[in-house]
């Protein structure tokens, strides 16, 4: 007997993926400085769960850069606590709901002379999952009837 069986879990295969973010120190700003580490977008699992990021400078935990950071549909996300997990909305979501619930645009705002690290799951259902959707936002990529692997194939073709 396996320990699954004996513990009576069911645990099946899963498209979720979890990483830690490193953003890198990108030295002294510039007049010419890119802002962002990380531009304008809307991630295409079903829903990302995000640890608040911690700033590191010469190995020592500092305090979060003024204007830099997570920001949501333009709102700079500040002040989160380090035991508080934040979620944000994938286009898969969108898709699966028919656009009653929309996907959270994002982006992150380089804090110059510092690292910044974090946590991210982007949960996403099984890939074999048929997303019929009338929701017409991604028809650059996304057809009704396709599978989630079909549309996370056409994503990255897309972006990456």
């Amino acid at each position: 007997m396996e320990l699954l069986d004996i513990i009576g879990l069911n645990i099946e295969p899963s498209t979720d993926v979890s990483r830690g973010l490193h953003y890198l120190n990108v030295g002294e700003r510039t007049p010419d400085s890119n802002m962002k580490w990380c531009g304008a977008h809307r991630d295409h699992s079903v829903l990302t769960a995000l640890a608040p990021a911690v700033y590191v400078k010469d190995g020592q935990r500092i305090a979060a850069p003024e204007d830099s950071g997570l920001f949501v549909r333009g709102v700079h996300i500040k002040e989160v606590p380090l035991n508080a997990i934040l979620f944000q909305m994938g286009e898969t979501a969108e898709l699966l709901t028919n656009g009653k619930v929309t996907a959270t645009e994002h982006w992150v705002q380089k804090a110059f002379g510092c690292e910044r690290l974090t946590f991210v799951t982007f949960m996403a259902p099984k890939a074999d999952l048929v997303i019929n959707s009338t929701c017409e936002s991604y028809k650059d990529r996304f057809q009704s009837g396709m599978t989630y692997r079909q549309f996370e194939e056409a994503t990255f073709k897309k972006y990456y």
